[in-house]
């Protein structure tokens, strides 16, 4: 071969080829389980994960988020309308009262531990709109603190 060193091989131009037996086995596997990481196919059929995003972008696949909802409980009326009635004390008392609660971001404790919903997504080529109950509503919520 012109050009190229002893033991060597020829460089390679371009993007490595994807196997057709590959692109099934990938496709496969997210019909099995189309809430499986792309980590998770890349394990399972020992492929590099590139190849497993590759084949799932060419297939026009979208990793669509869940959206979480949640019930009011019979029991949770009482609380919400409590502490509604103590912010309009506090603030007949103080009308600059809300102006010295610092808003913060939720932050949600449950009893399995802390949830995140961004790693919750389910792989299809149109939004399946799914929606996820929340099972587990009794929980500590914390949203602010007066300053």
């Amino acid at each position: 071969m012109e050009g190229v060193l002893p033991g060597q091989h020829a460089p390679r131009a371009g993007k490595p080829v994807v196997q057709f037996e590959n692109e099934d086995e990938v496709l496969g596997e997210l019909r099995l389980d189309p809430s499986i990481s792309q980590h998770q196919i890349s394990s399972n059929l020992g492929i590099p994960r590139s190849t497993v995003q590759r084949v799932i972008n060419r297939n026009k696949y979208h990793a669509y988020h869940v959206q979480r909802v949640q019930a009011l409980l019979p029991g949770d009326y009482e609380p919400i309308l409590r502490f509604c009635r103590e912010m309009l004390r506090y603030h007949r008392e103080d009308p600059q009262f809300l102006n010295k609660v610092l808003r913060t971001d939720e932050l949600t404790f449950r009893r399995t531990g802390v949830f995140n919903i961004h790693n919750l997504h389910f792989y299809s080529i149109v939004n399946p709109l799914i929606i996820r109950n929340d099972r587990f509503q009794h929980r500590l919520v914390l949203t602010c603190e007066l300053v």
